[in-house]
């Protein structure tokens, strides 16, 4: 599992990618594949591996801007709500490919991210119409 706190610089994203490359070229690049499994919104983005021994895992810096900025091809995303998305890494030739076209369709990795840490969301507990039931509202300011 991947853990991104918003509004950071997410340091030390550890995967173990390059031991299931299937390309031979000596520089295979990573796109990253967020999805929201309640909207089905994806965010496709690109960072670079900081890792000094790729054969034992690759390392990753990830910023959640808490803003609508994004540098989709440096790192930075906007993850807009808390909770958890299913994750898939491709690889890619191309450093700055944003399409799942321009990769080898070979998903190297995959599995949850959550995000915490924002502070622009409330939740509230309601109940409506007298009913038992409570519903839980998001109000982002």
């Amino acid at each position: 599992m991947i853990t991104l706190e918003q509004n950071k610089i997410n340091t030390n994203i550890i995967l173990t990618l390059s031991e299931a490359v299937t390309y031979t070229a000596s520089s295979v690049y990573f796109l990253f594949r967020f999805i929201d499994e309640t909207t089905q919104v994806e965010k496709l983005f690109t960072t670079s591996d900081l890792s000094t021994n790729i054969v034992r895992f690759n390392n990753f810096t990830i910023t959640v801007s808490g803003s609508s900025y994004e540098n989709l091809t440096g790192g930075t995303i906007n993850l807009p709500i808390d909770g958890k998305l299913k994750y898939e890494v491709y690889e890619m030739l191309n450093p700055t490919n944003l399409y799942l076209s321009g990769t080898s369709g070979t998903i190297l990795e995959t599995g949850f991210v959550q995000v915490s840490g924002s502070t622009n969301m409330e939740i509230i507990n309601n109940t409506y119409s007298g009913s038992p039931s409570t519903y839980l509202v998001y109000n982002n300011y």
